[in-house]
């Protein structure tokens, strides 16, 4: 059997098994070591019992070249990154991160368990759109906003070495509300409106600092507008 042979056919069977567990993606292609490529051998562990938004796999493989043997820990899921517009402004969210141990401003996003698969956020973005804004900004408007536009504008992977995540990331024209600004010394401000400019000195984060270069390399290219 002829090595491209072998390693379509590896290539299946891993696929299979993941497909198989749940997992919404699987790997796009096995390459060889000996051309200095990371070649995957085969599953060795799955955790996924702590975090319901993705799989964490670990594969055997041979390491570029030497075709030394090794493990290599992955995240697999399929992921949408919201850009919400709300006249000429970008919303952002203010979260805590334990893992670098600071508070950042970033934009909505999630994965699939929102919906049942990734086809499904494919065939059905609107739909994942207002249940990341439900989910992720909840009932902060005055009035009764509506979805005007939504734009698919790249789709950005995440931390390649180390992830298979890949993020959709949707520019959404938000109508016919205002943000409730309810900061307070007891309550910060966990939601705000900013302009591309301050958005751009405040976001330090991968999914966010992707997301928002996407939109300006759209801006620049194409003229994209953030007036709606």
């Amino acid at each position: 059997m002829k090595r491209n042979q072998i390693l379509e056919e590896r290539w299946k069977k891993i696929n299979q098994e993941l497909a198989g567990m749940g997992c919404p993606i699987g790997l796009p292609k096995i390459r060889p070591y000996q051309d200095g490529a990371n070649e995957i051998l085969g599953i060795v562990e799955v955790y996924r019992k702590s975090e319901p938004f993705f799989w964490v796999i670990t594969f055997e493989y041979l390491k570029p070249f030497t075709g030394e043997r090794g493990l290599w820990t992955m995240k697999f899921s399929q992921g949408m990154v919201v850009i919400p517009v709300i006249d000429g402004q970008l919303l952002l969210k203010r979260q805590h991160r334990p893992t670098i141990g600071k508070w950042t401003w970033e934009f909505p996003r999630s994965f699939t368990n929102l919906l049942a698969s990734a086809e499904e956020v494919k065939n059905n973005p609107l739909g994942m759109v207002a249940e990341i804004l439900k989910e992720e900004v909840g009932s902060v408007f005055e009035g009764s906003p509506t979805i005007s536009e939504i734009h698919l504008i790249d789709n950005s992977a995440e931390d390649s070495g180390m992830s298979a995540v890949v993020n959709s990331i949707y520019v959404v024209f938000i109508k016919g509300c205002k943000l409730i600004e309810d900061g307070s010394k007891k309550k910060p401000i966990t939601l705000k409106l900013f302009s591309l400019k301050e958005a751009r000195q405040i976001v330090c984060e991968d999914h966010s600092k992707s997301a928002l270069l996407s939109l300006i390399n759209k801006i620049l290219d194409e003229g994209f507008g953030l007036g709606g």
